[in-house]
């Protein structure tokens, strides 16, 4: 059993035939390197095939509501005979959002209310006690529960599909940035606040960390990132500048809104690909009739998950 184990669900425990009910919320309990607990949601339709089956992340929001992101995802699941893991990282564990969405910075943690003040890292120069190991960041979390499910499934599969809104799409954005190395075949990030751009200019304070990756190890620096699968979706209603909109100089730099931020960090990055004359894979689209609703647009996020089905 794997130490980060806590609690064994039934899921993962008990071998489901014909018969077996379809459990919406199955959950385990994971240990990470932070050393909190996170409550791992997990959804396995029948039509499952535990050797060869898609595996899919489905990141929340800043409400941290992975069991009503799960939900959303029911039938695309069913459909397509694929699992869903969406991992809860609780306000109680992350109080701040960028704790969860960019956990990257040093930990110092809190044994009394078990909570995990991570420090976000933000400088024009790169100072190394700042940040973790990068098998510590919070979006290695992924990697490691990825291990984890298809070692007790048995599975041969060797990547993952991985979808996020809102702070999720933030955090699903900078798994592709600081973890080049990640096994996601294909990851959605929707109507994301603001973006980490993956370029440096020390001349552009816009650029400091975390907005730029000035400030940032070198080996975070990796073009990698344009090479993957990144689909960027854009509710063509999501312009409002609500309370949870990040509104700094840094963040209204690109755009007024998620729609304009969202366009930005694309049409930038596929700039700066053409300067570096690299392949960009990345795909840009917009939802129409669709602002800041996870369930709506994960339904058009459903044929980037599963272009074969």
């Amino acid at each position: 059993m794997d130490s980060n184990v806590i609690k064994n669900a039934s899921l993962l425990e008990v071998k489901m035939d014909a018969t077996t009910k379809a459990a919406l919320d199955d959950c385990f309990h994971w240990q990470t390197r932070e050393n909190v607990t996170l409550k791992v949601h997990t959804y396995r339709p029948k039509n499952f095939d535990t050797c060869e089956g898609p595996i899919v992340f489905i990141m929340h929001g800043v409400k941290r509501n992975a069991t009503e992101y799960l939900k959303a995802f029911q039938e695309i699941l069913d459909r397509n005979g694929a699992m869903g893991i969406a991992p809860e990282f609780s306000k109680k564990h992350y109080p701040k959002h960028e704790q969860y969405m960019f956990g990257v910075g040093r930990v110092d943690y809190d044994a009394k209310d078990r909570s995990c003040a991570s420090y976000t890292p933000k400088a024009k120069q790169y100072e190394e006690d700042l940040w973790r190991m990068e098998e510590e960041y919070t979006f290695s979390e992924v990697e490691h529960i990825f291990d984890f499910v298809t070692s007790q499934l048995q599975s041969q599969i060797d990547g993952y599909c991985i979808f996020g809104h809102s702070a999720g799409a933030q955090f699903v954005h900078r798994l592709l940035m600081f973890r080049p190395d990640c096994r996601a075949h294909v990851a959605v990030a929707a109507n994301a606040g603001w973006y980490t751009l993956p370029m440096t200019n020390f001349h552009d304070e816009n650029l400091n960390m975390p907005y730029g990756l000035n400030g940032a190890p070198t080996r975070i620096h990796d073009i990698r990132i344009f090479q993957r699968k990144l689909v960027i979706l854009l509710g063509e209603l999501d312009i409002e500048r609500g309370k949870c909109l990040r509104k700094t100089k840094e963040a209204d730099n690109q755009g007024l809104n998620r729609f304009e931020r969202g366009r930005y960090y694309f049409h930038t990055s596929k700039e700066m690909t053409t300067r570096l004359n690299c392949d960009f894979h990345w795909v840009l689209e917009t939802i129409p009739n669709v602002g800041h609703d996870h369930s709506n647009i994960a339904r058009s996020a459903e044929r980037h998950l599963f272009p074969n089905a």
